[in-house]
């Protein structure tokens, strides 16, 4: 395979591809909107020890730079349903968000009901 044939190979391979980050990674957050294409969408990865603000804050940087943010949604995150009403209003609201990734959250317990 010739150096262009691999190049264009790699290329079409990561068309569309979706990239996936963590708020306390700034380095990353900062790569993605400079090395990342316009439109492409970004997963927001939640652990424990995030605050759900720093996913709404994630979320609006990389809304107003130009891609689709996509945060994770853990439901053992939350410690009561008001909660949950509150980030994903916020989400939607200050950054636009119209997907989540909906996951369980790897917490063994969860903080609410």
């Amino acid at each position: 395979m010739t150096d262009t044939n691999l190049s264009n190979a790699i290329v079409a391979l990561v068309q569309g591809a979706s990239l996936e980050l963590m708020p306390r990674d700034k380095a990353a957050v900062d790569r993605a909107i400079e090395k990342a294409a316009p439109g492409s969408e970004v997963y927001i990865a939640r652990v424990p020890g995030d605050a759900h603000g720093a996913t709404v804050a994630t979320a609006v940087l990389l809304r107003n730079a130009g891609f689709e943010p996509i945060p994770h949604v853990g439901a053992r995150y939350f410690e009561s349903k008001a909660a949950l009403d509150d980030t994903v209003a916020r989400l939607v609201g200050e950054a636009g968000v119209d997907k989540v990734l909906s996951i369980a959250g790897d917490l063994d317990r969860a903080e609410g009901p």
